[in-house]
């Protein structure tokens, strides 16, 4: 089974040299979301960029979800307080 088979209602929206990115809908839960999949034989130099970026985004969101978190958890405090 390919990474892909977990998706529907593939659209490619983006090809590059090393790329395909599509939008797509995860059978699971029906979540909409954009896949970026490197093609197989892309050079080393090519997926270790993507790995960086992608670790890079990783840490973003976490830093996100966590301010996020602490707010929403600030706003009970403070209507709770109210």
């Amino acid at each position: 089974m390919t990474i892909l088979s977990k998706y529907e209602k593939l659209t490619r929206i983006y090809e590059s040299e090393s790329s395909l990115v599509y939008k797509a809908t995860k059978i699971k839960d029906g979540q909409t979301l954009i896949l970026k999949v490197l093609k197989n034989g892309s050079p080393p130099d090519v997926r270790i960029k993507h790995k960086r970026t992608f670790r890079h985004l990783i840490t973003k969101c976490q830093i996100v979800q966590t301010v996020t978190q602490k707010i929403k958890m600030w706003s009970k405090m403070v209507l709770f307080i109210i």
